[in-house]
């Protein structure tokens, strides 16, 4: 089988690997290098802004008058993430190394997931948002606000749904996508949401802009139901109960980024994506479309890894897209799994092809996907290509040998190669492989049947890790 890798054949990624691609919770210090270039709850979980959460806040702060009510708000910088009660990681300390390592932190505004019968306490939204901008003028390029986790679920519960199906036993799938959460949401958290950090974006930068905010993520996109509640939110003309300079607009006209969860789990993702594509990237009213987590709980690691992001990048690549536009962030690749742990394939992925610019293309390799990832030199000839083969559900390929035209350039190069397999079931099989160069044409052989994710690394020796630009 001949594989075309001329880097004149492929797309054109616009973006580099690193600024597509993310995790949960990590921190600089814990890097294996700087092979994604985005953090969603950097420094951990439980972040955002406590709702109702006033013992300890604000310890040694005047007081500040709220824009809306008039009444005087205390609060710390400090106070805007502290992971189980401890304030030793505040916001502060944590913008200052997103800034420094040049990363994206996404956080959770707020967490309101409770029942609650108080209005949205956009005073306390507004300063939590100034002080960010005002106290790390940076910050507006590093902090993105993201208003809620897995709205169409039970993380946004209001009614209190979980604690009493915690009692009952009753599935939590059965309030997935509920017709009523939408306004519930809109009205009650994003709407007074918008309105607060607008204004303080406003105030501070003087342009309201400046602070990006990203709609809270849908669960399960992947399933069709979750689909149209996610149009029915994105569509839905606002009351302005608590936002009254909103009402009478649409929702999307005030989220820069749209977030999804979990369009990959399934070989349609590809399709699901290029629907929300089409229906609001496409024409412009949103600047992105992000999936802030995939992999999951469910995930079977590195196996995963590969899979669903081959599928990102095939939906990114066909339409073009740079990282402001599509995006992907893992959850759940630290834990062990019988496949190993889905890190450190992100972390391989991107070591071996961060760096440089990439040109992308895909091809049927029998009953198999092939991808082609081919990262450009100095000299603009290809110094490492990436070859990912991804069999269709039950289905093996066994091709022998693979051919790789590696285009002009390539011929005055020596090859190294090694191959891995990925399994959901072991560790991955690991070896080196003898590449040989004939007319241009790196030749290698395939050791046995491909009957789950199989990548070839190749690199022309002496082929460089570099730092994402």
């Amino acid at each position: 089988m001949v594989i075309p890798a001329d880097p004149s054949a492929g797309k054109p990624l616009p973006s580099t690997w690193a600024e597509y691609f993310g995790v949960h919770y990590g921190r600089a210090d814990r890097y294996d290098g700087p092979w994604f270039r985005t953090v969603r709850g950097y420094g951990g979980p439980h972040v955002g802004l406590a709702a109702g959460d006033d013992a300890g806040r604000g310890v040694g702060q005047p007081e500040r008058k709220g824009p809306f009510t008039g009444r005087p708000v205390r609060l710390a910088l400090s106070d805007i993430r502290r992971p189980r009660g401890s304030a030793r990681d505040g916001m502060d300390g944590l913008i200052d190394e997103l800034i420094s390592h040049d990363l994206t932190g996404i956080y959770v505004f707020t967490s309101i997931v409770r029942p609650s019968t108080e209005p949205f306490d956009k005073d306390l939204a507004y300063w939590a948002a100034r002080l960010m901008l005002e106290r790390r003028p940076k910050a507006a390029d590093h902090v993105l606000l993201q208003l809620g986790n897995e709205i169409n679920g039970l993380h946004f519960d209001p009614e209190g749904i979980g604690r009493r199906i915690a009692q009952t036993g009753e599935s939590r799938w059965k309030y997935f996508n509920r017709t009523e959460k939408v306004a519930q949401y809109v009205e009650g958290y994003l709407a007074p949401a918008v309105e607060a950090i607008r204004r303080a974006a406003r105030d501070v930068c003087g342009d309201e802009r400046r602070a990006t905010i990203l709609s809270g993520s849908v669960a399960n996109i992947y399933n069709p139901a979750s689909v149209r509640w996610l149009r029915s939110l994105m569509d839905c003309r606002i009351e302005g109960k608590q936002a009254r300079s909103l009402a009478g607009t649409e929702v999307w006209k005030h989220v820069d980024i749209l977030t999804v969860h979990y369009p990959f789990g399934s070989a349609r993702g590809e399709a699901v994506m290029q629907e929300i594509h089409d229906a609001y990237l496409k024409t412009g009213k949103v600047e992105g479309v992000w999936v802030t987590e995939d992999h999951g709980a469910s995930g079977k690691g590195p196996a995963t890894v590969v899979t669903r992001a081959m599928r990102f990048l095939a939906y990114a690549a066909s339409n073009g897209l740079n990282a402001r536009q599509a995006r992907l962030v893992w959850w759940g690749v630290g834990r062990p799994k019988p496949g190993g742990r889905g890190i450190e394939t992100v972390n391989r992925l991107g070591r071996f092809l961060s760096g440089g610019p990439l040109r992308w293309s895909r091809h049927r390799l029998g009953d198999a996907e092939a991808t082609v990832l081919v990262r450009l030199g100095g000299d603009g000839a290809a110094d490492r290509i990436l070859l990912a083969v991804v069999p269709d559900d039950g289905k093996t390929v066994a091709p022998g040998a693979i051919a790789i035209e590696a285009g002009d350039g390539a011929a005055p190069r020596q090859w190294l190669a090694r191959a891995v397999q990925f399994s959901a079931e072991r560790p991955p099989t690991d070896h080196n492989v003898s590449a040989t160069l004939e007319n241009g044409r790196v030749t290698v052989p395939v050791d046995g049947p491909i009957d789950g994710p199989w990548v070839l690394f190749v690199e022309a020796d002496g082929a460089q890790d570099r730092k994402d630009g």
